[in-house]
């Protein structure tokens, strides 16, 4: 699978019946590319977020071909957002789907972004792995405890291992079959 996205998703006609959904993960974890490219190629839909800066993130995603990166209305059916780890547009949904991945993956990632100088101090490298522990807890206890909305728990490990499977009950969930 390319990481540019070669899709040809449309933008949702004003008058359409889908629910918007709302596609949470922790930042920096390279999952957004992987479910977005997902969704997009499966239903021909864009998918926004509510990322509204010129950040390097913001146009790295718009040059990949996510058209819809920046917008959080009608226009797109799910919309990715890093909610409540950063800050962000407030926009509506009416189901969530949280991605998460194995937490030693975000750490890792983390890890690689982190001065490595810094890191040379085991101190430094203990505090940086308790800290980074706590915000993947937070972030998951979050959600499990958020009420109001249904609530999708995608696994990327359940993805790549089970990919039919997967994503036939992520569908489900978002068009509300069984």
């Amino acid at each position: 699978m390319s990481i540019y996205n070669d899709s040809d998703a449309k933008e949702l006609s004003p008058d359409n019946n889908f629910e918007q959904f709302g596609i949470f993960m922790l930042p920096n974890t390279d999952n957004d590319q992987i479910s977005r490219y997902i969704i997009e190629s499966i239903s021909g839909i864009l998918t926004g977020s509510d990322n509204l800066s010129n950040s390097s993130e913001h146009q790295r995603l718009k040059i990949q071909n996510f058209q819809g990166e920046g917008i959080s209305d009608s226009r797109v059916w799910g919309v990715y957002s890093n909610f409540p780890a950063t800050n962000f547009t407030p926009f509506e949904v009416k189901k969530a789907v949280l991605v998460v991945s194995n937490p030693l993956t975000i750490i890792q990632n983390k890890i690689m972004e982190v001065d490595t100088q810094q890191m040379q101090q085991s101190e430094a490298y203990e505090q940086f792995l308790e800290e980074q522990c706590e915000m993947v807890n937070k972030y998951i206890d979050f959600w499990q405890v958020k009420n109001g909305q249904p609530l999708y728990v995608l696994r990327i490990e359940d993805v790549v291992s089970n990919t039919v499977d997967t994503l036939r009950e992520l569908f489900s969930f978002l068009l509300n079959t069984d």
